[in-house]
């Protein structure tokens, strides 16, 4: 029965630890959009970078309209592991006087990439991740934290997931970073503009290889068979 233990163990091992090296992934954001709001009235987009989809979003009646803005990290390219945090880009929330019942209570960014994994080059996207806007009222007490609007992440984990060489990779955003601070929401007071990272990361899972999943099926039948002799 040890020695079949062992073969059980080898095999468990291998199909293991294939997910478990790191793999080196070459991130270039091509595309970024925001999109799909929830409320909000005079709505506006904005794309000044020269990169497809609109990276910036303003929205409600006053003088000046609040929104947010996303600058990608790339390009120029750069290249990160998996299972390790890497900053996606720049999240601006520009927080101003606006008018009661303007504001949106949600909106979507899609992000669309050019990736170079397992030295296979292939497109990505959209990756698709939704922020919850919190606009608070500005004649609240104790001012000024108050009034400050409040930014959270409502999925942390993007909606599409992709396959390479037998291993299915996810893109996680996991929150931001301001002032070497993490936090999975962030605030800003008004009449003024707040920036944090968005933090991300690519985590893999490789699928066992057929003949391992066999190999593993007929351990586990020599050791039932086994278990039944000595009975």
């Amino acid at each position: 029965m040890s020695a079949i233990r062992n073969v059980l163990a080898g095999i468990a091992a291998t199909a293991v630890s294939a997910a478990a090296f790191a793999v080196p992934v070459t991130v270039d954001v091509v595309g970024s959009d925001f999109n799909s709001p929830v409320g909000g009235a005079n709505i506006n987009y904005v794309d000044t970078d020269g990169v497809a989809g609109n990276e910036e979003i303003r929205w409600g009646t006053g003088s000046l309209q609040s929104g947010y803005r996303f600058d990608a990290a790339a390009p120029p390219a750069f290249t990160v592991e998996t299972d390790t945090q890497f900053s996606l880009g720049n999240f601006t929330h520009f927080n101003y006087p606006i008018t009661a019942g303007t504001a949106i209570s949600s909106v979507q960014l899609d992000v669309v990439t050019d990736l170079t994994v397992d030295g296979q080059s292939i497109s990505e996207g959209p990756f698709t991740f939704s922020f919850l806007h919190d606009e608070t009222t500005n004649g609240c007490s104790p001012q000024p934290t108050c009034a400050n609007d409040l930014i959270n992440l409502s999925n942390l984990v993007s909606s599409d997931t992709f396959a390479v060489n037998g291993t299915t990779y996810t893109l996680s955003l996991l929150g931001f970073v301001q002032n070497g601070v993490f936090t999975e929401f962030f605030s800003t007071l008004e009449n003024q503009t707040n920036t944090a990272q968005l933090i991300a990361s690519f985590s893999a899972v490789t699928v066992p290889e057929p003949g391992t999943l066999l190999l593993l099926g007929l351990g586990l039948a020599g050791a039932g068979l086994a278990r039944r002799r000595q009975a």
